[in-house]
């Protein structure tokens, strides 16, 4: 499990990326500047950043904000990729930790359709962290 204070961290990191993203987005004449062509030719490990930001947040919006079953979509417009994040299970541990079991469907180009199951435990300052199965 990532240390609490290297997750803030990389959440951090992820959100400035984010922001930056879609400020340059703001910045261009259309929606889609870069070509996510282009972006995915080059391998940028930025743009791959960017994609973990959009899913870690949308991680959190899902699981703190959605019923079970109830789909939350999310998607970067830079790279194309895009996904859903469906809480499918709550429960409380022995401990007293929220946690919820979710399916999340990603999108990457090349592969297509990703299908993956996991759980989530809220932390004691509110932040779903994803646990090994």
């Amino acid at each position: 499990m990532i240390e609490r204070k290297t997750l803030v961290m990389k959440i951090l990191a992820m959100v400035a990326t984010v922001i930056s993203a879609a400020a340059l987005s703001a910045c261009s004449i259309g929606p889609w500047a870069p070509p996510p062509e282009a972006v995915r030719a080059a391998g940028s490990d930025k743009a791959a950043m960017a994609d973990d930001g959009f899913r870690d947040i949308a991680l959190q919006h899902a699981l703190s904000d959605k019923l079970s079953a109830e789909p939350h979509h999310w998607g970067n417009p830079v790279t194309g990729r895009y996904g859903t994040i469906m809480p499918v299970a709550s429960y409380r541990t022995s401990k007293g930790y929220y946690c919820r079991r979710y399916l999340e469907h990603l999108y990457e180009a090349g592969i297509g359709w990703v299908e993956r199951e996991g759980v989530a435990c809220r932390d004691d300052r509110g932040v779903w962290l994803p646990v090994a199965l």
